[in-house]
């Protein structure tokens, strides 16, 4: 059951613009209804002002006078609305009421270590297979046919921090992991949880090598190849059959399309779209790269 929260239970009444509640936190994209969201400047306010799934907003003063009008949701005006929305966070988590809705249990036909640690809040399918020192966390789900390799830990926390009035504050997450069916996640691997009470997601028939880090609330397709040493960062979307090669870093928020292929030790930093070859660092076009290689190797003979 959804709980349903008060601006005025976070705020003196002189920050209230207008009263409002909500039933979850995100962003002023937000795509589900009843969403609390700060906006740190006034293209962010205007955004959350035309979406309708955003009932309570967190803002500055200065910007709310220069856009004006009336408005559907409720309004807290602060100095710091980044800082009071994940001090609203970190108050709600610690009371247990941000978690994903999940079903907990285990499937048949599972081998599983008996070094493994694996949380009772979690689900895990038919014929799962989880090696020696794997730790599965809160509000994760391995479906039927996944392998988890020897010491891959599956919905860690990752970093996400928030600057207070005298400290820095870590948000501890909330959310959680699915992988598909079929999923192979190998040795020492690493694929975090979601800050907010959704999941990071991996797509049947997909593959994570050693030692790579998936961040969190990322999505991943389906068929991917992820080689060793790979780091992914938070909220990356991934389409379906893409390769990368050893050591590639992928920005956080970053958009790979279907059937992209990134070369060894590439670093992305923008949206790849479909089909394209990739690699160096920066990451261009892999033929590009090599044209550019050439010309620089011939120069310096």
């Amino acid at each position: 059951m959804t709980t349903e929260f008060h601006l005025h239970d976070f705020f003196v009444a002189k920050e209230l613009v207008r009263n409002g509640s909500f039933l979850r936190l995100g962003n002023p994209e937000a795509t589900d209804p009843g969403t609390l969201a700060f906006c740190e400047n006034i293209g962010y306010l205007q955004r959350a002002l035309q979406n309708p799934n955003v009932s309570a907003i967190v803002a500055l003063q200065r910007d709310l006078d220069r856009l004006g009008g009336e408005t559907h949701a409720g309004i807290a005006v602060v100095e710091r609305p980044r800082g009071a929305y994940w001090r609203i966070f970190i108050a709600l988590a610690e009371r247990g009421l941000l978690r994903p809705e999940m079903e907990f249990g285990r499937g048949s036909g599972c081998k599983i270590h008996p070094t493994a640690s694996i949380s009772e809040k979690s689900w895990i399918g038919d014929h799962v297979t989880v090696e020696a020192h794997v730790s599965i966390g809160d509000y994760c789900i391995a479906g039927n046919g996944s392998l988890i390799g020897p010491g891959a830990r599956i919905g860690a926390d990752s970093l996400e921090s928030v600057r207070g009035d005298d400290r820095t504050l870590f948000v501890r997450h909330t959310g959680g992991v699915s992988l598909g069916e079929r999923v192979v996640v190998l040795a020492n691997a690493v694929v975090s949880r979601s800050v907010h009470p959704v999941f990071t997601s991996v797509g049947d028939d997909t593959h994570i090598s050693l030692l790579t880090s998936v961040g969190h609330a990322a999505k991943i397709g389906r068929r991917c190849s992820i080689a060793g040493n790979c780091l992914i960062g938070g909220s990356v979307k991934m389409g379906n059959d893409v390769v990368l090669g050893p050591s590639v870093a992928i920005k956080d928020g970053i958009t790979i399309g279907n059937r992209a292929r990134i070369r060894l030790g590439s670093v992305v930093i923008e949206d790849v779209k479909d089909g394209t070859d990739l690699s160096g660092n920066f990451a261009v076009r892999h033929l590009s790269n090599l044209r550019n290689y050439a010309r620089i190797r011939n120069d310096s003979r």
